[in-house]
């Protein structure tokens, strides 16, 4: 199987090349790489014959602790259909017709949103419709660190993709992906813009939170209450 890696604390080439050390040495076959010096991280596109043999010997070595976890990997992600999402409660159909009207907008700037001491700063994104969307922690807006990651329609992170680089493109859906792997947070919010990139709200514990404001309006991408299966 293939999938990508990402590692953080990554300062320098060497540092990123230690990381890549280690998962050739649990067993993995390093396909690609990227470095970015100005965020301190690095992507790698790795593949595995034996996935359970690869996780077992690299969560042995340090490198592991400076990188994504790979619980999502075994047990992946896989979005929610729109039926599964309106039935998670009696608010929702009404709550993803809000989030509707986001469709075709485009992404024109991002905006730092500071915070205040208790809250953390996050980031906004601004859509040429005036709306503005940012991540938070939970449905309640209690503080903690929140960021959006950028994945795929499968929930593989992108290499090295930033906000900045999708400027310009129409947002075409928004919705959840499910997390199986996670006993807290049952599913990731997305935003998914033009060429399949999907702007997910994460926190520590999965998925966080997205907030959309549009003139005095305001709704959320929350975390479900999804029915036991």
């Amino acid at each position: 199987m293939k999938f990508f890696l990402r590692f953080y604390e990554c300062e320098h080439q060497g540092d990123l090349n230690t990381y890549l050390d280690d998962v050739r040495a649990s067993g993995g076959q390093v396909l690609q790489s990227q470095l970015s010096e100005d965020d301190e991280e690095g992507v790698a596109q790795i593949q595995v014959s034996d996935f359970s043999a690869f996780k077992a010997a690299f969560q042995k070595t340090d490198s592991a602790d400076f990188c994504d976890s790979l619980d999502w990997i075994e047990d992946p992600l896989y979005k929610l259909s729109r039926e599964q999402i309106e039935s998670a409660g009696s608010a929702m159909p009404r709550i993803m017709k809000f989030h509707d009207q986001l469709i075709g907008a485009k992404l024109v700037r991002t905006v730092k949103i500071p915070g205040d001491g208790e809250y953390p700063p996050v980031v906004g994104l601004k859509l040429d419709d005036g709306s503005l969307l940012y991540p938070q922690l939970d449905d309640e807006g209690n503080p903690g660190y929140v960021e959006w990651t950028i994945t795929d329609a499968e929930g593989f992170i992108f290499p090295i993709v930033k906000i900045q680089d999708i400027r310009g493109q129409p947002l075409v859906s928004t919705g959840y992906f499910r997390d199986p792997s996670s006993t807290d947070r049952k599913v990731v919010p997305f935003v998914e813009f033009d060429g399949g990139f999907h702007v997910c709200a994460m926190c520590a514990h999965g998925g966080a939170v997205i907030c959309h404001t549009r003139g005095d309006q305001r709704d959320l991408l929350c975390q479900l209450r999804l029915p036991k299966p």
